[in-house]
Formats: C-alpha cells, structure tokens, sequence
C-alpha cells in the first residue's frame, strides 16, 4: 500500500452515523468503529478490543456526565473514550490509549481521513461544492473488492461500461475521447458516444429511448486514487455520479 500513502480517503457523510450508535467502516485494508456523541463529535478506533479482538462497532455507547461517549466492548463491556483510554472498575485512573485514534477531518458533512499517514495530496473541494448542491440521501449499498494496484491501474479509465452494463438501452457505437487533461494525479476525459438509433420494436419495448439524445457527452474526472466522477448534463437532467475507494 505505499503507492496510496499520503491520498486523502472520503471516510463517510455525516448524515451516516446516528448519535451514539457504533458503525464499522474500513480504510486500506483496516477496520475502524465510527461513533457521533450526543454534541456531534465524531471518533474513530481500531474496531478490535485489545482484550480479545471483539468488534467494538457491534458494542454500544454510553453517554456520559458532559455529553461525549464512550464505545462499550461486547464482549466484557470495556469502555474506550476518544483517545482510546479506558478506565479502570472501582477507579477514576485514565490508562494510556489502548488503541491509537483514527485521525479524521470533518469538513461540512463530508468526513475524510489520510489513514493515520503523512498527508501529501490536499483534500480536493470537489465534494464540498456537490455538497451544497445536492441533498445526501443514503447509501445503496457497500462492497469490497480486493485488487492489486496495477491490475486497478490499468483498468483505471472505464469508458465504455455501457455497452457492458446497460447495453440494452445506450447501444454505443463508438467512444470519441474529444479531450483528455493531464494533471498528474487530477485528469479530466471529455467524451462523445453516438448511440445506434433505436427501432420502433426497441421504443415500443423501453420508451425510456426516446427521452436520450442521439450522442452522450460525458465528463470523466478522476482524482488519483481514491475518487473518480462522471459529470452528465443535457437538457433533461444533470447527473453527478461520485465512486470513491477506501
């Protein structure tokens, strides 16, 4: 994993986690327990106890005296704060962190994290500015798909997933990259697909075709190597399709 050390990784949206309700989200290969307290702090620690390796994201939260949350170990109720401290039974003594805190960075609603490395890509703003215009309304679904990094390298660029996916209703005939920029780890990919006209039988079967323009443009813009996102615009929607890599 040195190749992706220093990248900036989108953790989750705020909206994801409910008040002291532990959620489990994985980073680079690692599993962390996420947790909100009741004054919106957001922490994250390793999700195993260093007892006997329970999973702290399917323990609980206990609220405590100023407002902030402790996550509580299933198996023998250990409690672990934001620094990943616990205190003794029958004492008030604080122990040294038992695990090392996930350092994260909350902007607006958006939660990222470099995953515990030494920062060396900025966070880009893109996100922010999607953020303010759309409305976060859940995730469909998760999915880890394990990878070496020149396999994903050389498949990084997936233009014409159409004709694989959705063939049915784009039909491409071909892909025509008008323009690509190069901006290192930032590029951008400007393309025109002509799509085959459909006959009367295919409308007939999926009227959905006559509300689709006879040539797609895209935008396909991709930060290296956490996120890509395909920009669509025409007259009928604008369409802001976000795939982000933990």
């Amino acid at each position: 994993m040195e190749q992706l050390q220093g990248s900036p990784w989108l953790m989750a949206h705020r909206s994801m986690l409910k008040p002291n309700q532990p959620r489990k989200f994985s980073l680079l290969g690692r599993d962390y327990v996420l947790w909100k307290d009741s004054q919106g702090k957001i922490t994250a620690l390793p999700n195993a106890c260093p007892h006997m390796g329970a999973m702290l994201s399917e323990g609980w939260c206990v609220t405590q005296c100023d407002g902030s949350s402790t996550i509580a170990c299933p198996f023998h109720a250990l409690e672990f704060d934001h620094q990943g401290c616990t205190v003794l039974p029958g004492s008030n003594r604080q122990t040294k962190s038992l695990l090392s805190p996930l350092e994260l960075i909350v902007q607006g609603d958006l939660i990222w994290s470099y995953g515990g490395y030494e920062p060396k890509i900025p966070i880009p703003n893109l996100m922010n500015a999607i953020a303010t215009e759309y409305d976060f309304i859940g995730v469909t679904g998760e999915r880890s798909i394990p990878t070496d990094i020149l396999s994903l390298l050389l498949n990084m660029h997936d233009y014409n997933h159409q004709n694989g996916t959705h063939r049915e209703l784009f039909e491409i005939e071909e892909v025509q990259v008008k323009q690509f920029i190069d901006e290192g780890l930032h590029s951008h990919a400007y393309l025109a697909q002509p799509r085959k006209q459909p006959t009367w039988r295919e409308i007939l079967r999926n009227p959905a075709q006559l509300a689709l323009p006879k040539v797609l443009e895209a935008h396909l813009e991709n930060y290296f190597p956490f996120m890509g996102v395909m920009h669509g615009d025409n007259k009928i929607l604008s369409l802001k399709e976000c795939h982000l890599a933990a």
